[in-house]
């Protein structure tokens, strides 16, 4: 059929409540490997109305798991709801009354206006709905999100177990759902604290079996450029002794936060994108807390996922899928979505896996006009020289010319030096899929999904126990 005869796209029912379901085993096309052993966990939005109130933003639905069990050449599935305090409150009200990224609380009825005034001084609920992402701590699971709740999991069962507060053991507002594990299981993230002399909060926790979180210490922190217009990320970079935070010019506006609840507004509404500022790269050194001396810039850009980043001599090399416009935040409405139109025209909203280098050792010498990268053969087009300013300008190169979202690799190869990204297409205009890259070369391979009223999740690579290649496994994509 031609392509202005095909049907609208109805995506529908992929944005509908879902129903708990399993352990059911599932019919198998093909064959999986016999070494694919283990359970893969998987969150995100699975209830989307609760009485006659509807969630706006594709990442506000109460968190939804899905366990993949693999054995003997047989998968099960079970799907549960996550019943974290949001769920519980949400559901006894009948309505939405616990705020989410993109959609406000709906107003207590029996509150006026003066005591809806009063009530925004009190104690804030901040959301507990894990639907972002895992973190393992020892032998436990948790339902992560961007406040400091997380929520155990019973990975046999999925039933939900107790939450836990990270801000009861390191002061801060706000944390990535997206933490990094050092060899000896360590857990390292990066969380924001606002107020008077606000700042992003480096904090690792010590790998524990018993003592869950309990041992996190913070151990560096960054200022912020602006405490009353701090920087949104998502994620962040690592390498063996640095960790990367980009400082992009998607921020949050603290006097609109004061008064959103007043207005009903939600989190996302006091969000503002400053193309006109740079991004500020900062680089802490692991062990000693210390922060790189030169202050390092780039072009203005936003990312919500980092690849991998590690070190190749004096040089850090740092790959993330990069978006022009930070705007990109604003797009990913439920109804937009199920009308089929995540997929964007605009190239400038469209993630594209790019690569940065940073040298580490840098000359006293600071000529503005020098290319710092010039003979370095892996910068692969990333530019560094200094401003006149005396700060030190980095600029990317693109790896992939295909819009790609949800960045995997190897974990294996996590801080070193390797060959392959996997991601998601979700953004191209005429289809969907997976899509690996070669990072080394810049050639990628595309598996295209079998119809377009799927969208494909984050996929995540299992190696093969007994391969070789850094690429021999296979990839879960839900």
């Amino acid at each position: 059929m031609a392509d202005e005869m095909r049907p609208p796209v109805d995506l529908r029912p992929l944005f509908e409540n879902f129903e708990e379901v399993g352990p059911l085993e599932c019919k198998i096309t093909g064959h999986l490997p016999l070494w694919l052993s283990g359970t893969l966990l998987r969150n995100g939005p699975g209830t989307f109305k609760i009485g006659d109130s509807d969630y706006h933003h594709w990442f506000d639905g109460l968190a939804y798991i899905r366990k993949y069990h693999f054995e003997n050449g047989k998968m099960t599935y079970t799907a549960k709801h996550l019943k974290s305090d949001s769920y519980k409150l949400n559901h006894a009200a009948n309505r939405i009354v616990v705020g989410e990224f993109g959609t406000a609380a709906y107003p207590d009825p029996c509150k006026n206006i003066f005591q809806r005034f009063f009530s925004f001084f009190e104690e804030k609920k901040f959301t507990d709905n894990g639907l972002v992402n895992f973190v393992q701590c020892g032998d436990r699971i948790f339902a992560t999100t961007e406040t400091p709740f997380m929520t155990e999991v019973d990975l046999e069962t999925v039933d939900t177990k107790e939450r836990l507060n990270l801000s009861d053991y390191v002061a801060l507002n706000t944390v990535t759902a997206h933490q990094h594990y050092d060899a000896d299981g360590n857990i390292f993230n990066i969380g924001s604290k606002f107020g008077k002399g606000g700042e992003y909060v480096i904090a690792k926790t010590e790998n524990t079996k018993t003592e869950a979180f309990k041992l996190t210490n913070k151990i560096a922190s960054i200022p912020m450029n602006n405490s009353l217009h701090p920087s949104y990320y998502h994620s962040f970079g690592m390498t063996q002794n640095y960790l990367i935070l980009f400082e992009c010019p998607l921020t949050m506006n603290v006097w609109k936060i004061m008064v959103a609840k007043l207005r009903g507004q939600s989190f996302l509404h006091t969000m503002e994108w400053n193309p006109s500022n740079p991004v500020n790269v900062h680089i802490v050194n692991r062990e000693t807390g210390e922060p790189l001396e030169v202050k390092i810039k780039s072009p203005a850009f936003f990312t919500f996922h980092h690849a991998n980043s590690y070190e190749n001599g004096d040089f850090l090399v740092l790959d993330y899928c990069k978006v022009r416009d930070g705007n990109v935040v604003k797009g990913f409405t439920l109804n937009q979505m199920r009308e089929g139109s995540i997929k964007t025209t605009n190239p400038d909203q469209m993630a594209i896996l790019h690569r940065m280098v940073v040298p580490l050792k840098l000359s006293e010498v600071k000529d503005n006009k020098k290319n710092l990268l010039e003979n370095i053969d892996f910068a692969q087009g990333c530019k560094a020289f200094y401003k006149e300013d005396g700060c030190l300008w980095v600029e990317d190169a693109e790896l992939c010319e295909i819009p790609m979202e949800l960045p995997r690799y190897n974990y294996a190869y996590n801080m070193k030096c390797y060959k392959y990204v996997y991601g998601t297409v979700l953004q191209q205009e005429d289809y969907t899929g997976i899509l690996k890259v070669n990072v080394a070369n810049r050639t990628h391979q595309m598996w295209r999904n079998d119809n377009s009223e799927q969208i494909s999740a984050e996929p995540v690579f299992v190696a093969n126990p007994n391969g070789v290649d850094e690429d021999d496994g296979v990839l879960l994509c839900p």
